[in-house]
């Protein structure tokens, strides 16, 4: 019953497709749910990234802050595999995300980005760092965004976040995994 439970709550995150009579099968990568989840993912998080600098504070502020600080000084991957994107990177990288929105103040946009953003990093994790062919400063385009909100340009800021998201996705696109996969 805890793995039907889990299977089941995969399903609701659409990480895998439950087929009546067959059981749970992983949802494949392709490239139209790809660009389908960057397209919905960018109109949540600038949505909330605008309303957090609206009611921007000083408490959202030093949140952003220590999230990108945090963000900064974590290793991407572990030590002896450059290859791999490390659990603390990931998580500081989804703590920064999360900062940036956070004060949007509305609970329900909240809940809302945490399934696209979920549903991307399976694709960033799944697409290790070795085998993409784009070179970036991610960390400055951390800080970009982070300066911009902080400012309270909110123009920039979403610009920047978008830009952001839309990278990582054309990264994805090129990558030796989406090339391996069939459409």
């Amino acid at each position: 019953s805890v793995v039907r439970e889990a299977l089941t709550r995969l399903s609701e995150q659409r990480l895998v497709r439950s087929e009546p009579q067959l059981g749970f099968s992983v949802v494949p990568l392709d490239r139209d749910g790809l660009e389908d989840l960057t397209r919905v993912r960018v109109e949540i998080e600038t949505l909330a990234l605008r309303w957090a600098i609206e009611r921007a504070d000083l408490s959202w502020e030093t949140s952003v802050v220590a999230a990108l600080y945090q963000l900064g000084r974590t290793p991407v991957s572990e030590p002896g595999d450059e290859n791999g994107i490390s659990d603390a990177w990931s998580d500081a990288h989804a703590a920064f995300h999360t900062a940036l929105a956070a004060g949007c103040g509305s609970p329900l946009l909240m809940e809302l980005r945490r399934g696209p953003y979920d549903s991307a990093e399976i694709y960033r994790r799944w697409a290790r760092p070795g085998t993409l062919r784009e070179e970036r400063d991610v960390h400055k385009e951390h800080t970009e965004i982070a300066n911009a909100a902080i400012a309270r340009n909110t123009g920039l800021a979403t610009s920047l976040l978008e830009a952001h998201i839309r990278r990582t996705t054309k990264t994805l696109l090129t990558s030796d995994l989406m090339n391996s996969t069939p459409d």
